[in-house]
């Protein structure tokens, strides 16, 4: 039976910047979220960060929106529906 070594159980790390890291042959980047990847190449990487960064601005609109509608009182006019969707 082989058995492997300590140093060829651990990855070997390599950093690029300060959201990009590499393990291994794959790249990998570091957000707030969590860590997104594997990546086969660091422009791979680079492209998801922006992909992630556009996501997490489009959420933070959208969250803004519902805590504008969910403190606005209750309206028992049916029609006020359409009025608020448009205002949004």
């Amino acid at each position: 039976m082989n058995r492997k070594t300590d140093t060829e159980l651990k990855p070997t790390y390599f950093r690029s910047s300060d959201r990009f890291f590499r393990v291994d042959e794959q790249w990998f980047i570091e957000t707030r979220e969590g860590d997104l990847g594997p990546f086969r190449s660091v422009e791979d990487a680079r492209r998801r960060l922006h992909q992630h960064i556009c996501e997490q601005e489009s959420f933070a609109e959208a969250k803004k929106k519902a805590e504008k509608l969910r403190t606005q009182p209750i309206a028992t006019d049916p029609g006020i529906w359409d009025r608020q969707i448009d205002a949004l």
